[in-house]
């Protein structure tokens, strides 16, 4: 997320590897990271099953992700 918000983007989505991305099927903090990161960088499509899935494996910010707007 912090390399998204510097500007840096190439760096932020080359963090987004096979074990990142594998690590968020079941962590519900990563799969939101990851998520943010899409976010961050315009890919829609990319985050919000994301943020789902972080919610689907029990994320307890579950009421304030269903309010905040994207």
């Amino acid at each position: 997320m912090c390399l998204s918000i510097q500007g840096q983007h190439e760096a932020a989505r080359a963090e987004l590897n096979e074990q990142v991305k594998r690590n968020a099927q079941s962590d519900p903090d990563i799969a939101y990271a990851v998520a943010s990161v899409y976010a961050l960088e315009g890919e829609l499509d990319e985050a919000l099953p994301g943020l789902n899935r972080s919610i689907a494996l029990g994320n307890e910010n579950q009421p304030l992700l269903s309010m905040t707007p994207i």
